[in-house]
């Protein structure tokens, strides 16, 4: 998800859903900032790619520890509630095909949750 969020694409694309498989499984991610064409902080990049890593020793022990790093990360511009706000009205319409409504980002994940039955909680 944060490599989507920084670059706009998914890591691994292919013509068939095995393919993309495969990518997972044996291709290195290009790095987000090589994807996206401008400057990701350092930090940030590193942590992406280490959640990405192929083995799962090199990945993040815990989302707390993730949650820490992420939190050190220096950023040029803060986010607040009110640029997330202007972000989603700007683009849910291309993200989710429907109204620019940020309530509408979250369907998907609530669909998800209904088909996935009573054990997913929210």
């Amino acid at each position: 998800m944060a490599y989507w969020l920084l670059t706009g694409e998914r890591v691994f694309v292919g013509r068939t859903p095995v393919e993309v498989l495969l990518h997972h499984v044996k291709t290195p991610p290009v790095p987000p900032s090589e994807r996206a064409g401008r400057e990701i902080p350092p930090a940030l990049e590193a942590l992406v790619l280490a959640c990405l890593a192929k083995d799962p020793d090199e990945r993040p022990p815990s989302a707390e520890w993730l949650s820490a790093r992420l939190a050190e990360c220096e950023v040029k511009e803060g986010w607040a509630p009110e640029r997330a706000r202007e972000w989603w009205e700007t683009n849910a319409a291309d993200l989710v095909g429907g109204p620019a409504d940020p309530a509408t980002a979250v369907m998907p994940v609530r669909s998800f949750r209904a088909a996935a039955g009573p054990s997913v909680r929210p």
